[in-house]
């Protein structure tokens, strides 16, 4: 019992659950989070110097981009390809480069 003899108040299981789903599923059914939040691991390797790893994680993440046509997003594309300009002659750097102008035409 809680104060002066009340019981306190338990949500039970079925109250909890659909809030617990609705929590564990935010940010992975809304694309445009998932887009906005793509080139992260890729910029992230390459700031650790892992050219090839960062080239590499930003492949699916460009496709990813693509599929969302947002501005918001084209400008994370934009960015990382900003970040990859010291690296223009590495065989990583240009592979990347071939794909986005592929895709993005």
């Amino acid at each position: 019992m809680g104060r002066a003899g009340r019981r306190a108040y338990a949500p039970t299981g079925a109250e909890v659950a659909p809030k617990a789903a609705s929590h564990a599923c935010r940010g992975k059914s809304d694309p445009l989070r998932h887009g906005l939040n793509a080139f992260r691991p890729a910029t992230t390797r390459l700031r650790q110097g892992l050219l090839d790893a960062a080239c590499e994680s930003a492949g699916p993440a460009l496709d990813f981009a693509v599929s969302l046509d947002s501005p918001r997003v084209a400008g994370h594309v934009w960015e990382f390809r900003q970040h990859l300009t010291p690296y223009s002659r590495e065989a990583p750097v240009n592979a990347f480069e071939q794909r986005t102008r592929e895709v993005l035409g």
